[in-house]
C-alpha cells in the first residue's frame, strides 16, 4: 500500500511520521507552499517525494489523505476530480474533525 499526503502542515507532518513509525511506506507528500515541503522534510527524511502537484500524489499513491485546512478540502477533492488522473481504485480520506466525507464528494462523483 503505496500512502500520500495532500497538505505538508502540522496534521499531515504528524500523520506521516506515525504512518512511518508503524512501518507503512510513505510515498509522497505535496503542499503549495514549499517552505511547509521543507519543513516536512525535516520531520519524514529522504525517503519521501515532496512535490507541489496534488496530482503526483494521486498518480504515485492508493490511499490518499487530504490534511489541508479545513476550508481547503472541498477545493482540492473539485481539482482532483477535474484532472486527468486515474483515480480507479483510489482510497482518499480527510483528517478534519469538523466536516463529514461529503466534502470528497467530487472525488466519489468521478
Amino acid at each position: 500500500m503505496k500512502i500520500g499526503i495532500i497538505g505538508a502542515g502540522k496534521v499531515g507532518t504528524a500523520l506521516g511520521q506515525a504512518l512511518q513509525a508503524k512501518g507503512l511506506q510513505l510515498v509522497a507528500i505535496s503542499d503549495q507552499e514549499e517552505a511547509a515541503l521543507k519543513a516536512a522534510g525535516r520531520y519524514l527524511g529522504d525517503n519521501c517525494l515532496y512535490v507541489r502537484e496534488n496530482e503526483e500524489v494521486v498518480r504515485l499513491c492508493d490511499v490518499i489523505a487530504v490534511t489541508t485546512q479545513d476550508r481547503e478540502i472541498r477545493g482540492v477533492a473539485r481539482q482532483i476530480a477535474g484532472s486527468n488522473c486515474d483515480l480507479g481504485g483510489k482510497i482518499f480520506f480527510h483528517t478534519s474533525g469538523a466536516h463529514s466525507s461529503e466534502e470528497l464528494a467530487p472525488l466519489r462523483a468521478r
